[in-house]
């Protein structure tokens, strides 16, 4: 580990350098002159928050797309069990499985990230609780799973329908009626 100081007049140097193939530091800066050392902690721990916010804000937009997603493809898979003679309904039930999944993922980074905002110590204490560390790990096991499933889903589907129906897949798509 390497290590790195900035003075108060955001002058770096280093004092040691990482030996490592990745390299890590160990930034230590200097506060400025003009403000207190406390008040110079306290604006560090709220910048540190302020991250951690914009963290949970992205990973709660990443959760409620794939829920869309998800919803969307139900949708789509439904359409397709007809045309597959009933090849896809396994699939579905797995893709509902995720949807489910993914539903409650959105929701919990709905609560999460107005928590991070406005009351970051109470999320701090959901956080140290291990029910809620290991249901959260179980949740997105088993969604990333379900993801995988889904892919190797869909291109089995996108070959029944090849199969089924004698023509590319695209051009019977295409001559559906949209309206």
């Amino acid at each position: 580990m390497g290590i790195i100081f900035i003075d108060n007049e955001f002058t770096a140097v280093t004092l040691l350098e990482s030996c490592r193939a990745k390299p890590a530091y160990l930034i230590l800066r200097e506060p400025p002159v003009q403000i207190p050392v406390e008040h110079y902690a306290k604006a560090l721990q709220s910048g540190e928050r302020e991250s951690k916010h914009i963290q949970e804000i992205a990973a709660t937009v990443i959760s409620c797309s794939v829920m869309a997603l998800n919803w969307l493809a139900i949708v789509g898979m439904g359409t397709a069990i007809p045309i597959t003679g009933g090849l896809s309904a396994a699939g579905m039930a797995l893709l509902k499985t995720g949807a489910v999944i993914s539903t409650i993922q959105c929701a919990n980074g709905a609560i999460r990230a107005p928590l991070e905002a406005y009351s970051p110590s109470t999320l701090d204490a959901l956080d140290g609780n291990d029910w809620y560390k290991y249901s959260t790990l179980a949740l997105d096991t088993i969604s990333v799973g379900l993801a995988v499933q889904s892919g190797a889903s869909l291109i089995k589907n996108y070959h029944h329908l090849k199969k089924a129906s004698g023509i590319n897949p695209d051009k019977f798509l295409h001559s559906l009626n949209r309206h």
